[in-house]
């Protein structure tokens, strides 16, 4: 599986730096790495740093709306309405 691969990739930029991918995701959009790591296992991001021989199999990209109630949210969140 590639990087273009992961389900919803499409509501991410993803940018090749030599041998990692950065993959951030598009407003409303949230990833999490199922890398079985128990104190991440809620952690949500908005941008990861991946090398290309990661397994993007693990990946997950989900919309706001779709997140688990006990999601936490990792990284930069613009709130559009007070700017």
């Amino acid at each position: 599986m590639t990087v273009y691969d992961i389900p919803n990739i499409e509501h991410c930029t993803v940018e090749q730096i030599g041998r990692m991918y950065r993959i951030t995701s598009h407003d409303g959009w949230y990833i999490h790495l199922n890398n079985g790591v128990e104190d991440t296992v809620n952690v949500w991001k908005t941008a990861v740093a991946l090398p290309s021989s990661y397994d993007f199999s693990i990946v997950e990209i989900r919309a706001e709306a779709d997140l688990p109630p006990e999601a936490e949210i990792c990284g930069i969140v613009t709130n559009t309405e007070t700017m």
